[in-house]
């Protein structure tokens, strides 16, 4: 960035979004679960090492994507919350395999490349407790970031110099060697910070015209603070 200038730089710190395809909606063997299936096998090296370990995805956030003539847009307030996830391998098959509709079974396999996802929330509330909340379509893509990190939005000031170098040019000790003209600013521990050349213009009669400071290139280390 320091090739842009100077000034004031922010940089906005956020989980990683992971994007991954729905594989499966279906319910784990003998009991009335039904969750999300994800395939190891699709996934970076970076996302399988998350989703490969039980339950390492709890509190993650899954935001659902759907795809329209303009492009690729995130549903608008749809989300779940992941409370579990498990590897697993199917056990059952079916022609008709959709959100409404039980499909293919699964049962926990530590060894197969499927991951079992529970979300939440995942049934309706109030009434109607036994209606299945939608959840997601198989080949849908989804979006899975970490909330356990807060977004942070980082100042970053790129100077020329920093606060440091401006206390020693101000009130850092200092020597003037009128013989070569040489002036030498020392940082606290006595080491040699900067160096200049100093001279004077005159004029043909000797006065003074203007006094020149320069930074010097190669520093004379035989100036000493004492």
């Amino acid at each position: 960035y320091a090739n842009r200038g100077l000034g004031y730089y922010y940089f906005y710190l956020r989980p990683k979004k992971l994007r991954v395809i729905i594989r499966d909606c279906a319910y784990l063997e003998d009991v009335n679960i039904k969750g999300l299936i994800f395939d190891l096998n699709e996934m970076d090296s970076y996302t399988r090492n998350l989703f490969q370990k039980d339950n390492n995805l709890i509190g993650y956030l899954i935001q659902y994507i759907n795809q329209t003539s303009t492009g690729d847009r995130l549903s608008p307030n749809l989300f779940r919350i992941i409370t579990s996830n498990y590897r697993a391998e199917p056990v059952s098959t079916s022609v008709n395999n959709n959100q409404n509709q039980n499909g293919i079974r699964y049962r926990l396999n530590s060894d197969s490349s499927l991951v079992f996802v529970t979300v939440s929330p995942s049934t309706q509330s109030g009434i109607s407790n036994s209606e299945v909340l939608f959840i997601g379509n198989p080949t849908q893509e989804v979006i899975i970031s970490n909330t356990n990190f807060n977004p942070k939005l980082i100042p970053i000031q790129i100077t020329d110099v920093d606060e440091k170098s401006l206390y020693y040019g101000i009130f850092g000790d200092q020597t003037f060697n009128y013989e070569n003209g040489i002036r030498t600013w020392f940082d606290e521990n006595g080491n040699i910070f900067k160096q200049k050349d100093e001279f004077t213009i005159k004029d043909e009669f000797g006065e003074p015209l203007k006094k020149i400071s320069k930074i010097r290139d190669e520093i004379d280390f035989n100036e000493e603070l004492e």
